[in-house]
Formats: structure tokens, sequence, C-alpha cells
């Protein structure tokens, strides 16, 4: 058998439906198995997928458990075939799942290389793509704003637009998918609580930039009914540059009901749901299906609010996050009357450039920190690390300047879109383009490369292995008060966590703060390794934008 597998691969993501790929594997014609069949095929091609849909993700789950769990054979054969029948972007959910999970050789194209309409408007790449083809350095295209400083909260777009952070979130969603995957099928070792901690660090690092600039720490979406105080347009469209992103007015209202083609939901029902488990919390315990109780870990906690396999009980506590992203989405056309496309709320993709995100991410916050607050403290003795001491700490920065001062700084950054396709409106399909290179500029917040200086002693007779965690934090508050330590903890930021061994009688540690968190802006401009990414624990994102350069 021949395949030129990275090509082979990106092939597989082109929106076209040229059957390229099956020219590059030898032997006879594959027929899909009739069992995967009759399980797929749902959604039509055309549908806006979202895997917060729970219907659309089961399918999606289908997909990729049998491309994961097949031999390699049958692996190279069925992918082109899925991608003629399955919908577009389940078709691209599912791969990308399997790319991260199987051990195939290859590497996945970044997310904005995958859907870069995603990230930057259709008329931006093309225009980056003329001036690419006309060769004229000088014709610099207009800067891709999505407001204006009318709105406050347009005063931290660059944080919730930024390509690193949204490549961030899509990509822990395709790690940590809520179906788990095998057969039968099975989270990752802590993946709820994991869920909790990963959008714990969003909040906090985006409250700290908020106070930054002078705003409110996030308020949550406290009832799903009330007004979405925070409108936005993402001015981004669907993955072919056809269908736009709806646009939310300031002061919005979830309706009571939303059509949904397979399961109406009413706001009722979730709030019921919402009920259910602060109830949970409460007093202690799940109820699960057989009528027996569960007690309540920041584990299952996280399982019930994201609705993954692991849930104590779906029926009865709902997919409360996922709900809450598909009715936000579509709250503009909640039956589909006008046929427009959801918001960017409706995908993992796009969801954290909307300021109503974290809202909504804090609400679920609280109800974590609710549960935390009722457990027994940590004692002394669970604490404590016996025979070790840190006695002192401090950052440099590599211009040697006064310590504990982190510098940051603004700077444009190119990176690569993979642009050869566009929609042509007359013949109302997608056409090819002649291949050019096309680079988009966008801004990034950078910082002058540091390091940690520790003063560590061990004391033990022999050497001990031990995990540092740095965590950083802002002093005062909206007022200018400072933080009392039970207010401030929820705001700590993981800059970063290394393991070391340390030999008997060891003081002193230096340790280079150069890759910080899973993804980012350093890595704009490169690929990554499927196998690597797919084992690597994402809880923490990329501390690469670093602080609001003021």
């Amino acid at each position: 058998m021949r395949v030129k597998g990275q090509q082979f691969v990106l092939s597989l993501f082109s929106p076209t439906n040229e059957k390229r790929g099956l020219d590059e594997v030898d032997g006879p014609t594959y027929e899909l198995p009739a069992s995967l069949l009759q399980d797929i095929g749902a959604l039509p091609k055309g549908a806006v997928f979202s895997v917060f849909k729970k219907q659309h993700a089961r399918e999606a789950a289908k997909v990729y458990n049998f491309l994961i769990e097949c031999d390699e054979d049958t692996y190279l054969r069925a992918t082109p075939k899925l991608q003629e029948k399955l919908n577009e972007g389940l078709f691209m959910y599912a791969l990308s799942i399997v790319l991260f999970h199987r051990e195939c050789g290859v590497v996945l194209p970044p997310s904005w290389q995958i859907a870069p309409r995603q990230f930057f408007t259709t008329s931006h790449i093309a225009a980056y793509r003329g001036k690419a083809s006309t060769q004229k350095p000088d014709q610099e295209p207009k800067e891709f704003l999505t407001g204006s400083l009318r709105d406050p909260e347009f005063r931290l777009a660059w944080f919730r637009e930024d390509v690193g952070l949204n490549d961030h979130h899509w990509t822990w969603h395709q790690v940590y998918p809520s179906d788990g995957k095998g057969t039968p099928p099975e989270t990752k070792d802590r993946q709820g609580e994991l869920f909790y901690y990963m959008h714990q660090q969003m909040l906090a690092r985006y409250d700290a930039e908020r106070l930054a600039v002078g705003l409110m720490r996030v308020l949550p979406l406290q009832q799903p009914d009330e007004p979405i105080l925070e409108g936005y347009d993402a001015h981004l469209t669907d993955h072919y540059g056809v269908e736009q992103y709806s646009a939310r007015p300031a002061g919005m209202v979830l309706a009571s009901d939303l059509t949904d083609p397979d399961k109406p939901y009413t706001i009722q029902e979730h709030k019921q749901y919402i009920n259910r488990l602060v109830d949970a919390i409460k007093m202690g315990f799940f109820i699960k299906e057989d009528g027996s109780q569960e007690k309540v870990t920041i584990d299952n906690l996280g399982a019930a609010v994201d609705s993954t396999i692991d849930s104590p009980n779906r029926k009865l506590y709902g997919c409360v996050h996922g709900k809450g992203h598909d009715l936000i989405g579509l709250v503009t056309d909640p039956d589909g009357r006008y046929r427009q496309s959801p918001g960017p709320m409706g995908s993992t993709m796009t969801a954290v450039r909307d300021p109503v995100f974290y809202r909504h991410h804090k609400f679920f916050d609280n109800m974590f920190y609710e549960h935390k607050s009722g457990l027994d403290p940590y004692t002394k003795g669970e604490l404590e690390f016996p025979n070790i001491s840190v006695d002192g700490i401090l950052v440099q920065t590599k211009d040697e300047t006064e310590p504990n001062i982190l510098k940051t700084f603004s700077e444009k950054r190119r990176v690569q879109v993979q642009e050869a396709f566009f929609h042509d409106a007359d013949q109302k399909k997608l056409k090819k383009l002649p291949h050019t290179k096309v680079e988009v500029e966008v801004n990034t917040v950078s910082h002058i490369e540091f390091e940690y200086k520790l003063t560590v002693t061990n004391n033990s007779s022999e050497e001990v292995d031990g995990v540092f965690r740095i965590f950083l934090a802002p002093r005062h508050d909206e007022l200018g008060g400072e933080y009392k330590l039970e207010a401030q903890r929820r705001l700590f930021i993981e800059m970063d966590k290394f393991a070391k061994t340390l030999p008997h009688a060891f003081i002193g540690y230096t340790h280079y703060a150069q890759a910080l968190g899973s993804t980012g802006c350093s890595q704009l401009n490169g690929r990554r390794s499927a196998k690597e990414d797919g084992n690597r624990v994402f809880e923490t994102f990329s501390f690469k934008f670093l602080l609001d350069n003021d």
C-alpha cells in the first residue's frame, strides 16, 4: 500500500467534494460496514455542526471511535468514504479527534489552517491573498476589528480574539471529548476535574486583564432568562465562507423555547437541571439512574456539568454547559424562522471570542466554588513537604533589569493559512483557486523572556522528587483595596509547572520560563504533533500572551 501520510491527511480537510486521498491508496474498493452506516448520516451536508448539540456529538463519536480502533488499512480506506457521506463540520471534528488520539505518524494542522474563516473574515483573507499574489508589500489590508471603544468590552477584544487562545479552547475539547473514546467509551483520567480547572484558569486570567484596564471582574450569567447585557458580532463565517455567525445586540433575552429538530428544549427545563445540580451540591450526593446515591466530588461534578459519559445521571442533570452554549448561540433566531446561523457561542473554535462566554462559565465556576467551600480544609500534614523548604523566589528577565517585573509588549506576527478555496456565489459551489501562500497579520502580546530563581533546600538524607507550581495573582481589587487570600485564591493564574529531582543538601534552583502552557502565540507558525498533543494534559492554557501592555 502506498500512502503519502501527511498529504493524505491534509487532503481530508478539504471543503470540496473531490475524491482526493482515494487515489493515494492501492487496493480494492472499500465499503463502510453496515453497523456503522446505521448510526451516521443523520446530520445532512451543509447543516451547521455544533459539538454542544448532543445528537451531533454522539454521531461524531461513532465515527471517531471507529477510526481510532480500526486497523491501518481500514483507516486509510474508510476515511475518504466517510468524508463523502458525512456533514462537513462533523467530519472535521471527528477526524481531528482521531488525529489527536491515533498514532498514525502525522501532525494535525493548526485550527486556523483547518478553518481559517473561523479566525479571520473572508474579505480579510482575500485581501492578504491579493497582496501575496500581486507581490505588493506596501498594500497593507485594513486591521480586522470587531467593535469600537463605544463598547467597554472591546478593551479586551485583543485577548478574547487571540488566535492562540481560541485554538487552545478548541484543542482542549478535541483532546477531552465528552462522549469519551473507545469501546466501551471511556473519558480520560480526572476529565471532569480538568474541565473545571481549565475554565477556572481562563476566568482567572480574564479577570486579571479586566482589572488591568479598569473593568469589573466577570459577573455570572445568574439566570438563563436574564438580559444579556453584552452584545457581540464576530464578523466571521463558517468553514466555507457561506453562513455568517449571527450578531447579538446588547440586551437580548433567551427565548422560552428552543425549537431543536431532534428535541425541543425550554428555559424551564434548563432551570430545573441547574436546580438539581445545586441541590446535589448542598446535599453532598447525586442521585443515579438506579436511585442510588453517589458522593459529589470535583470530578463527577465537572462530568455532570459537561454531561460527559461519566455524569452520575445525564437524564436527571441534563447538559447545562452545552445547552447554555446552544441557547445563547441561537438567541437571535431560536426557532429558525429567519434561517440564521448560530452565534459564535455555538462552536468551541469561536466561543471564547464572545464576552458572554466568560459570564456563562463564571456561573459554573461559582457552582464549583460552592462545592469546594463545603469540603474539609487540608490539614497541615497534607500540605507539608517534609525536609524541603522554599526560602525564596524571584523572577528575572533576560535584560537583567529590576527583578520581579515582567515586561510585556505588543507585536505584529504573521500566521499562515491554507487558503485555496472560496465560495462561488454564481455557481453556488466551492471552487479551487490557484494556490498562493497566504499569511495573515495578527496582533499579539508577548514578553521579554524570564526565569525563576528559587532558593530551595533539601534537608533530607537522600534525593527527593518534587513538582513546582508557580502562580501569579493581582494584588488589588476594583476599588484599589488589597485582596485577602480567600478572595485572591480564585484569581491565581498557574504560570508554570515542572518536576525536579532535588539532590541531598541541595540549595538553589533556576528554571527558564520558555515553554509556558499548552498552546499559544509562540506556536502560531508551527504544526503540532498529533501524538504529542493527544497524550498531553491540557489543563491550563498558554501564558505566552502575558499581561496587558499598558
